[in-house]
C-alpha cells in the first residue's frame, strides 16, 4: 500500500483595516475635530522637553506627577486648537505619530476670539503664581521680541515653525523630514523664509540638514538659575539633600534658527509651446532658472491656450511663463506647468 504524505501550508491573509492607508506615508491637514489626537502625540513627543519641564516644574507646584501630565497635555490641546482655528496643523502617520504646528505669513492667534474658543484662557487659572510668571511676563515677551529682531521687517511674512514632535513609537520613519518638505516646499514657491525656536541642541544639527541656520540663542530662566545655586548652597551646608524641583532648573537655552527659501528649478516642470501672436508677461524667471528642459508637452499653435489650461487643469498645476529661454523657433513663447505648490501670477488674462 502507497504511503501518501500531505501537507497543509496555512496562508495568513492580511486583514483589511479602518485606518487609510495612505495615512502611512502622506502629510494631511488636520482640523478642530482630530484637535486632542494631535494634541496627545505632541504631548508625548515633548515629555522630557527642556521647556516643558520649566513651565511645569516651579516650586510653588505640587509634586504630583499625573497633575503636571494632565497640565502638560491640557496646554497642547490648546495651543493645537488654536492652530487649528488660526495656522495650519499636519500630521502623518496612522495614529498622528508625527505632529508639525505652523503658523502662516500675516497670521496669529493672539487675537481674543482664538483665545476664547480654543481654551487657551483656562491656562492663566491652571498655572500656578510661578508658572503664570515664567509663562506670561517671560517666555511670551521674550518669543515674540526675538522673532521680531531677527527676522525684521519679515516677522509677518514668514513661516513660523511653532511645534514639531513625534512620538516615540513614530520615530525614525521620517515623519518629520516629510512634515518639513511639505511646508518648505509650499514656502519655497512663495518666496518666504521659515522660522523656528529649538529646544533641543541634538534638534539643531537636524534642522540644519533642511537649510536652517542658526541666528542666536536665548535663554528662559536665568533667575531661577541663580535661585538655584543659592538654594543649594545653603542645603549644602547644612547637609540638606532635598532641593525643590523649581529651584534644580538651570536655565533653558532656545535656539533661534531660520530658513532662508531656496530657488525653484524647471527640472520637472512642463513646457507648452504658444503661437507668436500669444505673450506671456515677463516676470523675474532668475529664480527658476533659464535652461529649458526637455519637452515633454507640445501644443499646436491653433489651441495653445486652451490646450495650455486643459493641461494645467488636469495635472493640476499652475503656470510659469518664461520668454527668455533660447530656442531654435522664436516665432512663440513657452509656457511651463510649476511644480505643484508653485504659486507664479501670470499677468495675462488669457491664462488666467
Amino acid at each position: 500500500m502507497e504511503h501518501v504524505s500531505s501537507s497543509v501550508t496555512l496562508v495568513e491573509t492580511k486583514k483589511r483595516s479602518l485606518v487609510p492607508e495612505k495615512w502611512e506615508d502622506q502629510v494631511r491637514t488636520i482640523g478642530i475635530s482630530e484637535c486632542k489626537e494631535a494634541a496627545l502625540s505632541l504631548a508625548q513627543a515633548f515629555a522630557t522637553d527642556e521647556l516643558a519641564q520649566y513651565l511645569l516644574d516651579a516650586e510653588d507646584v505640587g509634586d504630583g506627577d499625573e497633575t503636571k501630565w494632565r497640565l502638560h497635555v491640557d496646554i497642547f490641546n490648546y495651543i493645537v486648537a488654536a492652530h487649528c482655528y488660526k495656522g495650519v496643523v499636519t500630521t502623518i502617520g496612522p495614529d498622528y505619530e508625527a505632529v508639525a504646528l505652523w503658523m502662516p505669513p500675516g497670521k496669529d492667534s493672539d487675537d481674543w476670539l482664538t483665545i476664547l474658543r480654543s481654551g487657551m484662557w483656562r491656562l492663566y487659572y491652571q498655572l500656578s503664581a510661578e508658572g503664570r510668571r515664567r509663562y506670561y511676563s517671560h517666555l511670551l515677551p521674550v518669543l515674540h521680541q526675538t522673532k521680531h529682531e531677527v527676522m525684521g521687517d519679515r516677522d509677518n511674512d514668514c513661516y513660523y515653525l511653532v511645534y514639531l514632535g513625534t512620538k516615540p513609537s513614530g520615530q525614525r520613519r521620517g515623519y518629520g523630514r516629510k512634515l518639513i518638505d511639505h511646508m518648505a516646499a509650499k514656502a519655497d514657491a512663495e518666496g518666504r523664509a521659515m522660522y523656528l525656536e529649538s529646544s533641543s541642541e541634538k534638534n539643531n544639527g537636524y534642522y540644519k540638514k533642511f537649510g536652517f541656520e542658526i541666528k542666536r540663542d536665548i535663554y528662559l530662566g536665568a533667575d531661577v538659575a541663580a535661585t538655584a545655586t543659592t538654594t543649594t548652597t545653603t542645603s549644602n551646608s547644612s547637609n540638606n539633600n532635598n532641593n525643590s524641583s523649581g529651584a534644580a532648573h538651570a536655565p533653558v537655552r532656545l535656539t533661534i534658527m531660520v530658513r532662508e527659501p531656496r530657488a525653484l528649478s524647471l527640472a520637472h516642470s512642463i513646457p507648452i509651446k504658444l503661437h507668436s501672436g500669444f505673450s506671456t508677461h515677463q516676470h523675474q524667471w532668475g529664480a527658476f532658472g533659464t535652461e529649458r528642459p526637455p519637452p515633454c508637452l507640445a501644443i499646436s499653435p491653433g489651441s495653445s491656450v486652451c490646450a495650455a489650461m486643459l493641461a494645467c487643469f488636469f495635472s493640476r498645476r499652475p503656470f510659469v511663463g518664461d520668454d527668455d529661454v533660447d530656442d531654435d523657433d522664436d516665432d512663440g513663447a513657452w509656457l511651463y506647468l510649476a511644480p505643484l505648490h508653485a504659486r507664479v501670477k501670470v499677468a495675462d488674462e488669457r491664462v488666467l
